[in-house]
């Protein structure tokens, strides 16, 4: 008696493309003895990686790609004269705006502060005091869209000598009631406004 014919269904492993109905089959046939259990590790692999393994690892890109609002000191240098350093900047639409920048990665606060003052003016400075957070949520005084976090300082300089970087093209030092007229983005008359009521009011800065 001739043994009734194996109909194959068309699962070869390298034809696997996301079907899992042609998987479920292959299954079927391992347990009816049509294929071997090595053919069915190996397809159900295939199947693994391209329908699981490789969707999670492409998610895990998008992932690490996610963006998130970038941390920024703004500092407002003191000189021995007690004018403070205003400078103009093409970024900030060639208004008149406080030194400053990002704070990198595993850098702390205060070592920002100097890096970018040494940077953006040549300046080495003491007795940096917080004084506000401000945010910058794709305002249109930024060339670019972006979105800061701004963590103002204060701080004192023994110098007037100022070295400009190319993202500065010219700098003023001017008393805090000359600073208010000046030409200045929001966030920077922010910082100007808030030191001008502190000294008013004879207020104590947080150190």
């Amino acid at each position: 008696m001739n043994s009734p014919a194996r109909i194959r269904t068309e699962v070869p492993g390298s034809r696997v493309r996301d079907d899992l109905p042609k998987l479920l089959a292959l299954i079927g046939h391992y347990t009816t003895g049509l294929y071997s259990p090595y053919r069915v590790k190996r397809v159900f692999i295939k199947y693994a990686v391209r329908n699981v393994f490789i969707p999670l690892l492409l998610q895990s890109n998008n992932m690490s790609d996610k963006q998130f609002p970038e941390p920024c000191v703004g500092i407002l240098i003191f000189n021995p004269e007690n004018k403070v350093l205003l400078i103009k900047s093409h970024k900030w639409r060639d208004k008149y705006c406080i030194p400053g920048g990002h704070i990198e990665l595993g850098e702390k606060i205060e070592d920002a502060i100097r890096r970018e003052l040494r940077e953006e003016t040549g300046l080495e400075v003491y007795d940096i005091r917080f004084l506000q957070v401000q945010e910058n949520v794709y305002d249109d005084a930024f060339y670019k869209k972006k979105h800061f976090v701004f963590l103002d300082y204060t701080a004192k300089t023994k110098s007037k000598d100022v070295k400009l970087n190319e993202e500065g093209q010219e700098y003023v030092w001017v008393t805090l009631k000359e600073a208010l007229k000046m030409p200045t983005h929001k966030f920077t008359a922010k910082v100007i406004d808030v030191m001008e009521f502190a000294a008013k009011n004879q207020a104590v800065l947080f150190t």
